[in-house]
C-alpha cells in the first residue's frame, strides 16, 4: 500500500522474519515513534470480520479498544490481512505504532 511504500522510502519502515529476537519486533521508527508486531488468533464466529466497522463489532475493533485501554492513546492496528464474517484466523500479523515505548 502506499503508507507502506512512503515508509520503506523514508527509510521509517522495519521488516522482521521469525528468527530475529523481540527486539527486532519493536522497532523504533525514529521521531519517538515504536512499531509493535503481533501475530493474532481468533475466532470469528461473533465478529462482522476483521475491518473496523464503527456500528458492528470486528477483531480489529476490539484489539484497538483493549490496546487504547492499555496505551491510554488512540492506537490504529494495520492487519496484514482480513477476514470475512465469522471466519477463524491463526497466526494472523498485525502492526501498531506508537510514542509509547511498551
Amino acid at each position: 500500500d502506499r503508507l507502506a511504500s512512503s515508509e520503506r522510502a523514508a527509510g521509517q519502515y522495519s521488516e522482521s522474519s521469525d528468527e530475529e529476537t523481540d527486539e527486532a519486533e519493536n522497532a523504533p521508527l525514529g521521531a519517538g515513534l515504536f512499531r509493535y508486531r503481533a501475530r493474532v488468533m481468533y475466532d470469528g464466529g461473533n465478529y462482522n470480520g476483521w475491518q473496523y466497522q464503527p456500528w458492528n463489532p470486528t477483531v480489529q475493533g476490539l484489539l484497538e479498544t483493549v490496546l487504547q485501554l492499555k496505551l491510554r492513546v488512540p492506537t490504529r492496528i494495520v492487519g496484514a490481512g482480513r477476514t470475512d464474517t465469522g471466519v477463524h484466523a491463526r497466526g494472523q500479523v498485525v502492526h501498531w505504532d506508537t510514542e509509547k515505548e511498551i
